[in-house]
């Protein structure tokens, strides 16, 4: 259900979702994440919605990245404390290794 006073701008999987609030947000925009019910929830998709005096301006921002001059951010699929959790292991194993060759 889309909150009073907003107007709903597209509708999105997770990722994209993600790329596209992230793509909005740097252009100043108030935007929020929404669920969808019915068969667009069993799909995983989300409502992007922003507040009724910015509508222009969401219009206008997903019009130019549909035209293509202008590339939504990406979102890395790997971030955050993952990804630091990732290299401590490579690093310790990488210790490991060389730990075992000068032995």
């Amino acid at each position: 259900m889309v909150p009073a006073h907003h107007t709903s701008l597209l509708i999105a999987n997770g990722r994209r979702a993600k790329e596209w609030r992230m793509g909005l947000a740097r252009q100043g925009l108030r935007v929020q994440q929404i669920a969808t019910s019915g068969s667009d929830a069993a799909k995983g998709d989300f409502y992007l919605v922003v507040p009724e005096a910015e509508r222009f301006a969401g219009q206008r921002y997903v019009s130019d990245v549909l035209a293509g001059s202008v590339q939504l951010p990406r979102s890395a699929p790997v971030s955050g404390p993952l990804l630091w959790g990732a290299w401590l292991i490579v690093l310790a194993l990488l210790g490991l290794l060389v730990s075992a060759l000068f032995s």
